[in-house]
């Protein structure tokens, strides 16, 4: 998942049948889902596979944050 293999160009209804409902509560650009604890040593945060969503409603751009 964390390389976006297969979730680019997806709309928000495929992402949806994906992956479920977004972890964090999502506005229509931007799509967080919770992949759980930060990989660190210390690891107080989460890991997150944010999905922004392109003017077309297709995923444009997948990254991986902490939160």
């Amino acid at each position: 998942l964390t390389s976006g293999v297969g979730l680019f160009g997806r709309t928000r209804d495929q992402v949806r049948a994906l992956l479920g409902e977004p972890s964090a509560p999502a506005d229509p650009v931007t799509w967080r889902y919770v992949l759980g604890p930060e990989r660190s040593w210390v690891g107080v945060d989460s890991d997150l596979l944010v999905l922004r969503f392109g003017r077309d409603g297709r995923v444009a751009r997948i990254t991986r944050e902490t939160d």
